[in-house]
């Protein structure tokens, strides 16, 4: 139980400290490294796996379990990244959009809003990412149960 909070509290302060760090490094960058990290996560899940099967070594399902959720909390945050960087071009998107096409409503409702706080509402989307990352991976350490093997 003690290595799954650990486990737990480090996935979600490498979350957090990703989320929040992303937007400064571009956008590029960051899906380029999250593309990267969900390919090469799978392809060493299998690799060791196909391994393990050629010398025949069965691990057993601790093994397998920890494994799992070492792999699904990588794409998880791998995942999480895109999806912040996708919100933070969505918000500058719709700005830009009511620059260009929409200047004589600038200074109404909806769309003054929406220019005066951007960096607040990118900031509000990171939170919820970063609650949602939470949720996601104390579901992933805490209540993943591997299906039982047949013999």
């Amino acid at each position: 139980m003690i290595m799954h909070a650990l486990a737990w509290l480090a996935s979600v302060g490498l979350t957090v400290f990703l989320l929040w760090t992303a937007p400064r490094r571009g956008a590029a960058f960051v899906l380029k490294a999250a593309i990267a990290a969900i390919v090469l996560d799978i392809a060493l899940f299998a690799a060791l796996g196909f391994g393990l099967r050629s010398v025949n070594i069965r691990p057993s399902d601790a093994v397998l379990t920890l494994m799992l959720q070492l792999v699904m909390a990588l794409i998880v945050i791998a995942m999480l990244n895109i999806m912040n960087i996708v919100f933070h071009r969505m918000v500058d998107a719709q700005i830009a959009f009511h620059k260009r096409y929409n200047g004589a409503n600038l200074q109404r409702f909806p769309i003054s809003f929406l220019i005066r706080h951007a960096a607040q509402l990118k900031m509000l989307g990171t939170i919820f990412w970063c609650l949602g990352a939470g949720l996601m991976l104390y579901g992933l350490w805490f209540d993943m149960k591997m299906p039982a093997r047949s013999a």
